[in-house]
């Protein structure tokens, strides 16, 4: 069993969207899988579990942590034939970022210098009601 997708230790943006496509190698054989998502590698504290014929599935994390995901091929009587590595995720909420220094246009004088250090900061985003 082979993961395509999202490849391990991968860092994943959930600030626009929350939902996560998964995708494996369809193998020589036929078989259902079980696709499952867990936050402990050793499967103890699965989130989601699904028994499916696709060779892809979509699902929804909505919190920033490390998961863990991978896919047991199963035959027709849900014995296991094969077991997929285990890959790892980081989900996060990736904020934008905006330039402190140098400051748009401006000019610095690069004699007395080697480099030039830039600095960002995050936008931090409110909500207000009215």
């Amino acid at each position: 069993m082979e993961l395509i997708s999202p490849k391990n230790n991968s860092p994943i943006d959930i600030s626009s969207s929350h939902s996560i496509f998964f995708q494996w190698k369809r193998p020589s054989y036929k078989a259902k899988f079980l696709f499952e998502i867990s936050e402990s590698s050793d499967f103890n504290k699965k989130i989601h579990s699904l028994e499916t014929e696709n060779f892809s599935e979509s699902y929804s994390i909505n919190q920033e942590g490390k998961y863990y995901w991978r896919v047991i091929s199963l035959s027709e009587d849900g014995s296991n034939l094969a077991k997929s590595p285990t890959y790892s995720f980081q989900t996060q909420e990736i904020k934008e970022l905006i330039p402190v220094y140098p400051s748009k246009n401006e000019k610095i004088d690069m004699t007395p210098l080697n480099s030039i250090n830039f600095k960002w900061e995050k936008i931090q985003m409110e909500l207000r009601l009215y």
